[in-house]
């Protein structure tokens, strides 16, 4: 049986003071876990419903995404495992409310709380969450970037899929204290700089230098946007090695 699990992340940009800012979290001390301890962008394992969310997105078809990921069908769940994985770890919400318009989450400060706790320990569902609200998350601003699988040593493997998005207005990240340690906004450049003293996966890092050179978060988004034909990664098993790899524009 093959260890290789589906997987999907979530490149958060805003513009800070001194430039673009990528939320970055970091993940627990966890004993023979490779990504013990590293900083990473907010995500995790694609869950079976997260297929079932269709009912409950806005602004983007499993079609549309199933064309975007280069798949015959079933892309639509990946959009919504890093948007889920986004709200468990950071308390970032993409959803809109029955009216159409962005949720002002600040007046649902304290019922949030209690369903990332319920999601981490699988008491209730995204699903559950929005049906609860009357709300629909929202995937349309959401950026196919990069397509990354684990070397063949390692015992995890992930096939990876690393989407953008702009941060959410009106909406402060939150680390879950379970799944995510700390979180903080960094300049990509400062981020993946060798003496930022940041445990990471090669894959961060080098997402990281691709970034360096934005100049605003919406321009980030938009050649995130436009990129066409993106090519999975499979990095050689020496870490030592470069990717061969660039997205396709």
């Amino acid at each position: 049986m093959s260890n290789i699990r589906e997987a999907a992340s979530l490149v958060i940009l805003r513009d800070g003071a001194q430039g673009v800012e990528v939320l970055m979290m970091r993940r627990p001390e966890k004993g023979g876990d490779f990504r013990s301890g590293a900083w990473v962008f907010p995500g995790g394992v694609v869950d079976p419903e997260d297929a079932q969310a269709q009912a409950h997105c806005h602004g983007l078809t499993d079609a549309e995404a199933s064309q975007r990921l280069g798949l015959p069908e079933g892309g639509l769940r990946h959009f919504v495992a890093a948007a889920r994985e986004c709200f468990e770890e950071a308390g970032l919400l993409l959803a809109r409310d029955a009216a159409g318009q962005p949720v002002q989450l600040v007046n649902h400060a304290a019922q949030l709380r209690d369903w990332r706790h319920r999601l981490h320990e699988r008491h209730g569902s995204l699903i559950e969450l929005l049906q609860a609200q009357g709300w629909r998350l929202d995937l349309s601003e959401v950026a196919f970037w990069a397509h990354w699988l684990t070397p063949p040593t390692r015992p995890k493997r992930f096939d990876t899929r690393f989407f953008v998005v702009q941060a959410p207005c009106g909406q402060v990240a939150e680390a879950d204290d379970t799944e995510s340690l700390e979180l903080r906004w960094l300049r990509p450049a400062d981020a993946a700089h060798a003496d930022s003293g940041l445990h990471m996966l090669r894959v961060t890092r080098f997402l990281l230098e691709q970034m360096s050179g934005f100049e605003s978060a919406a321009q980030g988004y938009r050649m995130a946007r436009a990129l066409q034909g993106v090519s999975r990664a499979e990095p050689p098993s020496h870490e030592g090695a470069a990717p061969a790899w660039q997205p396709k524009g």
